[in-house]
């Protein structure tokens, strides 16, 4: 009889310490990852956790998903990190043939670690010889900030999360140091104690201010049947005309995205000849599909009468007397030259960019000089921003602004401003809005908010 085979080790390198697996090493396989997606996405008990799919020795993909939904996602490849859109996430994946998929449940602030480490460069890079590990602790408690330290062993990382000072969250690979029935303090003491007599890595991150995938929301409400298909896709968008002889450009969002008058639709309308509920564009197998909702006046499609018809992009349509386009998203507009890693800037950039851009990441900034965060300074530093009370880059507690509310974004023009469909609208200088463009001090009103714009014109060094 020949010798059992050992089974294959669960590998979780680059040593994060993720130890509740979901699923385990399995083969990727697209139907069945879907399935999986879904299911995740659907649990009753909203799925915390993160998706790791090894690559090779040298590459691996992290997807984070929160609450069920997908939150961001980066790469390790050759010891060194980038963040990625979820579609990026997804192209890379499709094309890993033979990537082994593994899924964690995790705790939301072991997810904010990766992304940290993924996303951020630490403060302090030195080993326990130069700097004593309680030295640092002590440290951390007289500053009383937030900070993620990381010890690195050859067993895998150790992650401390400080909240003001306080060790609130502590994982680690080491077995001796994960199941130590002291409290976090008590943890740190042992190991102290442990690394006192040899040198260890530790990296402190005082920067923990981390960033979702920027497309983290274009699935929105209701997730296609086959979400992986949905991202590999093209991108498009609707391109309508705005005051002052502009563009704006609407992305398509969700396997179902609706045009009318009515405040629920995605992309409102304020013309008497655009109906409640004018028009939908339905992602499925693959494409989109256009489809008229019995309108009073009709939509045209390049000039001619449409109740239904396949979009593949260039058309031109009309809902009532407004004139649209249907584009692929990145047309006219110029690709990022690294297009598998994202920063705070978009994937898909704007261009010209305002000077001191690439200086200072600060486009310009929004004071608050009206409702309860009244003081604040919200700093636009992405060429598109999205501000709801509940989804968003911004988020502005108050039960008048919509869960998504807007977007901002920076054109060669300046800001523009488009109302997303919210119920209670927007406001610039006291007019009601659906778009447009914004200058200096302009002051945007959203609900209790009053939002004064500033724009970020210093100058690069000579």
């Amino acid at each position: 009889m020949s010798a059992q085979q050992p089974e294959p080790a669960i590998v979780s390198s680059p040593g994060f310490p993720f130890v509740d697996s979901v699923i385990a090493d399995q083969l990727y396989a697209q139907e069945t990852f879907e399935q999986q997606l879904r299911e995740l996405h659907t649990q009753e008990r909203p799925f915390v956790g993160v998706v790791e799919v090894v690559v090779d020795a040298s590459h691996r993909l992290y997807l984070c998903i929160v609450q069920g939904e997908l939150h961001a996602a980066t790469r390790w490849w050759n010891g060194a990190w980038s963040s990625l859109t979820i579609r990026r996430f997804f192209q890379l994946l499709h094309a890993a043939y033979g990537a082994r998929i593994h899924v964690w449940r995790a705790d939301p602030i072991l997810i904010k670690s990766l992304l940290v480490v993924a996303q951020k460069a630490p403060s302090l890079h030195t080993t326990s010889a130069v700097v004593k590990l309680d030295g640092l602790l002590q440290h951390l408690a007289q500053m009383q900030r937030d900070a993620l330290l990381v010890v690195h062993e050859a067993a895998g990382l150790t992650l401390c999360y400080f909240l003001n000072g306080t060790p609130v969250f502590l994982e680690s690979r080491n077995p001796a140091w994960r199941e130590a029935n002291d409290d976090n303090q008590g943890r740190l003491q042992r190991i102290v104690k442990e690394t006192a007599a040899e040198s260890v890595d530790l990296s402190l991150y005082e920067d923990v201010n981390i960033h979702p995938a920027q497309d983290r929301d274009l699935l929105g409400d209701r997730w296609p049947e086959r979400v992986i298909d949905f991202f590999l896709a093209p991108r498009f968008a609707l391109v309508l005309a705005t005051e002052g002889g502009q563009e704006a450009r609407v992305v398509l969002k969700g396997s179902q995205f609706t045009v009318g008058r009515g405040s629920d639709n995605d992309l409102v309308l304020s013309h008497p000849s655009v109906s409640r509920s004018h028009l939908l564009i339905r992602f499925e197998q693959g494409g989109h599909l256009a489809r008229d909702l019995e309108s009073r006046n009709g939509t045209l499609l390049n000039g001619r009468p449409m109740t239904s018809a396949p979009l593949t992009g260039g058309e031109s349509l009309r809902v009532g007397e407004v004139a649209l386009r249907f584009i692929r998203e990145d047309e006219g507009i110029a690709i990022d030259e690294a297009p598998d890693e994202v920063g705070e800037t978009t994937l898909i950039r704007i261009t010209p960019k305002p000077s001191g851009y690439q200086n200072t990441g600060l486009l310009g900034w929004f004071d608050v000089i009206g409702g309860k965060l009244t003081g604040m300074r919200i700093e636009l530093t992405r060429t598109k921003m999205f501000i709801g009370r509940t989804k968003g880059d911004v988020i502005i507690d108050d039960t008048k602004i919509s869960r998504e509310h807007g977007s901002i974004e920076w054109t060669p023009e300046g800001f523009l401003y488009i109302d997303l469909g919210s119920t209670n609208g927007s406001f610039v200088n006291q007019l009601p809005v659906t778009s447009q463009l914004l200058k200096a001090n302009d002051v945007l009103r959203l609900g209790e908010a009053e939002l004064q714009l500033h724009v970020n014109d210093r100058k690069e060094p000579g």
